[in-house]
């Protein structure tokens, strides 16, 4: 009996192999189908960063250099498939090299694209969030690939939309019945800001050790007024990759990981330009956007939330000034909630982003390589 070989797929990272990116790419279903490994680049591509709690699979390959990353790639079948989300900027580019010296396909999830959708268009935000090599690198990068987008914007490719990560996860805390026991409570979602490294990345001239107090203080003041006024407490939705060695918010609970379970079951949602937006759509939640002086110092990362706000047409609450916290909170309106959902979260309800990616994996196997 002839054993059909399965087709291989490298997952190019440049994080540790977190819960998220098992979730998001499915990692554990799809070894079920595919020859499947995780390259975790972390080493190379984002050196600072540690996440809170790494996972162990037999799929996962730690990359400790660049010898290291030309050695897998010199190792793997010629007919694999390539999913890189490395960045495409000077940093990666001999990474990027090494890959088409045998591969020119790339294929790469947009888990992001209701963030980047209020941007008119990827080279827009390009020009926008990048110094000149980089962007250099990036024009460069595009040109030795075929890019395969895996998107849940409903006007990308349409042949490999998706669902967002955040809809799959909000169905299955919709179902659950289970009350998180925090009783009345406001949720503030974390950014990490500023020490989070894109935010860095995009804004380089940010001193987070001058703009952290003034950031923190302002937030805390506003916290303190919310409480008072609505007879509540405010929790910290954390960022996942957020370390806080000190509590920066005067002591207030921190949750990681719960971030659609906190938001499901409370009264208000404050944030500035976190993807957990869905959530609050989702949820049908108030929502107030916030900023300060020392959040719009990130200039990049302000003008993020401004689009935001003009995208659901929601005034910027300034912490800073804020003083009648009546009106901070507002609903979503129906209308945007509708295009929202079809727009950038939901491919198809009734299909498992696990099926979807299965379906699509076969299909660029043979587009790429029976073609």
């Amino acid at each position: 009996e002839c054993k059909m070989e399965k087709i291989k797929i490298i997952f190019i990272h440049p994080s540790q192999l977190s819960e998220r990116w098992l979730n998001y790419y499915h990692l554990d279903e799809l070894q079920n189908a595919f020859d499947i490994e995780y390259w975790d680049c972390s080493a190379l591509a984002n050196p600072n960063f540690k996440a809170k709690e790494i996972q162990e699979r037999p799929y996962l390959q730690v990359i400790k250099n660049i010898g290291d990353f030309k050695e897998n790639i010199n190792r793997i079948p010629k007919d694999t498939l390539i999913v890189n989300d490395l960045h495409a900027n000077v940093a990666n580019y001999p990474l990027y090299m090494n890959i088409a010296k045998r591969f020119n396909h790339r294929i790469y999830f947009d888990f992001f694209a209701n963030t980047q959708g209020v941007h008119k268009s990827k080279l827009f935000s390009k020009l926008a969030t990048s110094n000149l090599k980089d962007l250099i690198c990036y024009i460069l990068i595009r040109r030795k690939f075929h890019f395969y987008v895996f998107s849940s914007r409903y006007s990308s490719d349409g042949r490999y939309r998706i669902n967002h990560p955040d809809f799959e996860v909000y169905q299955k805390v919709a179902k659950d019945s289970t009350n998180n026991n925090l009783s009345n409570y406001v949720v503030y979602v974390d950014n990490f800001f500023p020490f989070h490294p894109d935010i860095l990345n995009r804004d380089s001239h940010v001193d987070p050790t001058r703009l952290a107090p003034l950031f923190y203080g302002s937030l805390n003041s506003f916290f303190s007024k919310v409480e008072q006024h609505f007879g509540c407490k405010v929790v910290i939705a954390a960022h996942p990759s957020s370390v806080y060695t000190n509590n920066p918010f005067d002591g207030r609970d921190i949750i990681y990981n719960k971030t659609c379970e906190l938001i499901k079951d409370c009264t208000a949602v404050c944030m500035h330009t976190s993807n957990a937006l869905s959530y609050a759509i989702l949820f049908n939640k108030p929502l107030a956007l916030l900023t300060n002086k020392a959040f719009q110092q990130a200039r990049l990362e302000f003008m993020r939330l401004e689009n935001i706000s003009n995208m659901l047409s929601m005034k910027l609450i300034n912490t800073d000034t804020v003083d009648d916290i009546n009106y901070v909170f507002n609903h979503v309106s129906k209308d945007f909630t509708e295009f929202y959902k079809k727009e950038y979260l939901i491919a198809d309800p009734n299909k498992t982003n696990a099926e979807l990616f299965v379906e699509y994996f076969n299909l660029l196997h043979k587009t790429i390589y029976q073609s």
